[in-house]
């Protein structure tokens, strides 16, 4: 009988500790998914002011190219003949 009772406090003493990892580790599931979310929406901004760099200066070097071709030799592209 005594056996029988030691062992039942033994195996409430596992279940609270069970209880205890499952709490944490509840507690680290949801930091992970709030640092995800974070990291996410930091890289896509990350990514979207690259594209847009890499889109002014195509942009950039697109009108450059133009002015040169129009203007050198003293052409005039606006010009109508």
């Amino acid at each position: 009988m005594v056996e029988n009772i030691e062992k039942v406090l033994e195996r409430g003493e596992k279940i609270e500790v069970l209880v205890d990892k499952t709490d944490e580790l509840r507690q680290h599931a949801d930091q992970f998914q709030r640092k995800g979310k974070l990291l996410r929406s930091k890289m896509f901004w990350q990514n979207m002011r690259m594209k847009i760099a890499i889109f002014c200066c195509v942009l950039l070097l697109a009108v450059v190219i133009f002015l040169l071709v129009c203007f050198s030799g003293g052409n005039n592209c606006t010009k109508h003949k």
